[in-house]
């Protein structure tokens, strides 16, 4: 007697639904693109430009004087090379002198911060301020740069080592004014620039008062 095999009995499956967790769990778990600080950049790069902007306008200056007024240049400027330096008693004068230079940019960069609570006055006061700057940084890319072109490798010798250090001070004010201009700067940025800047006209005071020419 035979006995029938009965078929295997199907799987019943029940079709599921799908989870709804999934895609927010794989969004949670997707890495995410690291934020970087937009300030750090944009300022790293506006004190490129600024002193990059200055040291062309410094050569293009040298080189029309020295080209067709190097004489006239010696004879309006008549700058005095000493064969020694002043010693370190005359540091101080020398620091509080540049430091007034510099001083013009960052208390514009105050000022503008102050005007930016009032809508109406930052377009004027911007303008002003502008304008009072681009003439004080007129006025000195002009005598440095006439004083290169006047007396060529004597100036360029005395300007060492402490010239470049100064140059990096001013960019540095100037970096402030700029950032200040095109907005609220970061609140690390508006103490690092002039601080910077302070101390590297210190730097620059010392190195003139005591550090011979090249």
């Amino acid at each position: 007697m035979t006995h029938r095999a009965n078929p295997p009995a199907r799987a019943q499956t029940e079709p599921r639904a799908p989870r709804q967790t999934e895609p927010n769990l794989a969004r949670r778990i997707r890495p995410q693109p690291a934020t970087r600080s937009r300030h750090q950049p944009g300022t790293a790069r506006q004190l490129t430009v600024t002193a990059t902007v200055i040291l062309l306008a410094l050569i293009l200056v040298a080189a029309v004087v020295h080209l067709i007024a190097a004489a006239s240049a010696r004879r309006l400027l008549s700058f005095a090379f000493p064969a020694r330096p002043p010693g370190l008693d005359a540091a101080w004068g020398i620091f509080t002198g540049n430091l007034r230079l510099a001083a013009a940019p960052l208390t514009a960069a105050l000022l503008l911060q102050l005007a930016n609570r009032d809508g109406g006055a930052v377009k004027h006061g911007r303008a002003l301020l502008d304008a009072i700057i681009t003439i004080v940084l007129g006025l000195n890319i002009v005598i440095v740069g006439a004083g290169f072109g006047g007396y060529g490798p004597r100036m360029i010798r005395y300007a060492l080592p402490h010239g470049p250090v100064e140059l990096a001070a001013y960019c540095c004010a100037l970096t402030v004014y700029t950032t200040a201009r095109a907005g609220h700067p970061h609140t690390r940025e508006a103490w690092l620039l002039p601080s910077a800047s302070v101390a590297l006209l210190a730097v620059a005071a010392v190195l003139e008062a005591v550090a011979s020419p090249i």
